[in-house]
């Protein structure tokens, strides 16, 4: 009796470890009173990958991690991290794959070991067999454990996310889930995998992607469609048209997403095609994350507040009398005025300034004033 009671507590421990569901963001409360987003210090993305004549997915893990979560240590004259990740896959309660990995990482610059800003990126392939992919990867919604573990500090992360392997109908043209790559860094325009499963940062590259297997189908003509929520109101964002041709047997459906006029915001991503015999079709839902908005940016009544700095006094005045909305409008329409990339949706001009208000607040606050309207500060911005 003691030793049942013993493995139920373990099995409960075990779940308990890993309830926590992935997020795609984290939200803070500022001072001010209102949530802030952020992007999480730990993200990871499974992504079904399919190639080959049978049609069977390759599992990939795409992993990031915060530098400042990471332990670095001294070595030499560079700064070293390790950790460990492991992974286990689950269907209906039971463990079908796990795998584990060491990683290390090496810095030259301080600085860098305690930054919120940069991250590691990890991909891994999944090492499971063929003959296990096509026993064990059967249509059906599948739950990622996952656990990434510091060595030297011994802090540890765990969560879980759930990811599909779809079932296809004979009747329609096999597609891939639709996932999405990114540019690696700002010098390399190499795509990787996005990891996370539906969250993009804002104003940066991406492409959705799919396979398709076309097998004796010649081409296909393909309609991309994007939707963008507005308010609970879906409109159409932008359309184009692609075409595929069957010169083997499984075709790359790649498009580049038009990130430079993509606000943050719910977005729903559609391709459609049809050969007069079978229909292609696969959708994905994603939002935008302005994950490193200024936080002034939050709020008109904020905003309003450094900029007496460059307003005269009728126009700061005028200004502060508005309402809420006419405040918000007068806001949108002033700095778009001012903005030296108009055919984007970034205004570098206007981020720049809110970012140098931040800045001047973290450097020159003090216990009755904040750092922007000290002397300081304002020679600062």
């Amino acid at each position: 009796m003691k030793s049942l009671i013993y493995i139920f507590l373990l099995v409960a421990l075990f779940n308990s470890l890993y309830s926590q569901e992935q997020k795609d963001f984290n939200t803070l409360k500022t001072r001010f009173g209102f949530d802030v987003i952020q992007q999480p210090y730990v993200n990871f993305n499974i992504i079904p990958f399919y190639s080959g004549c049978n049609w069977i997915p390759d599992l990939y893990l795409a992993f990031e991690i915060q530098n400042d979560r990471l332990q670095f240590t001294k070595d030499g004259d560079k700064y070293r991290a390790e950790y460990q990740l492991s992974v286990v896959i689950r269907h209906d309660e039971e463990a079908l794959y796990k795998e584990n990995w060491l990683e290390s990482v090496e810095l030259d610059n301080f600085d860098e070991t305690n930054s919120r800003k940069k991250y590691q990126y990890k991909i891994f392939k999944l090492k499971i067999s063929d003959d296990d992919r096509n026993n064990k990867l059967k249509p059906g919604t599948y739950e990622c454990l996952f656990q990434v573990r510091d060595l030297t500090s011994k802090n540890m992360y765990k969560s879980i996310r759930e990811f599909e392997i779809p079932e296809f109908t004979p009747t329609d043209i096999q597609i891939s889930p639709v996932n999405f790559l990114r540019r690696s860094n700002e010098f390399d325009d190499s795509l990787l995998f996005n990891p996370s499963a539906a969250a993009l940062l804002y104003n940066q590259r991406y492409a959705a992607y799919a396979n398709v297997r076309l097998d004796s189908i010649q081409s296909i003509r393909v309609n991309f469609r994007l939707y963008k929520n507005e308010r609970d109101d879906e409109q159409l964002f932008c359309q184009d048209f692609l075409t595929l041709y069957g010169d083997s047997n499984i075709v790359e459906l790649k498009y580049n997403l038009q990130y430079d006029s993509m606000a943050p915001g719910k977005y729903r991503i559609r391709f459609s095609g049809y050969t007069g015999e079978k229909e292609l079709n696969a959708e994905k839902e994603f939002e935008i994350f302005w994950f490193d908005k200024p936080i002034y940016l939050y709020k008109a009544d904020l905003a309003i507040r450094p900029m007496r700095y460059i307003l005269n006094e009728q126009e700061f005045n005028r200004a502060s009398d508005l309402n809420y909305t006419e405040l918000e409008s007068w806001m949108a329409a002033y700095w778009a005025e001012r903005d030296p990339t108009p055919n984007t949706d970034y205004n570098e001009l206007k981020v720049e300034y809110f970012k140098r208000v931040q800045r001047a607040n973290e450097k020159f606050n003090l216990r009755h004033k904040e750092g922007w309207e000290t002397d300081r500060g304002k020679i600062f911005i």
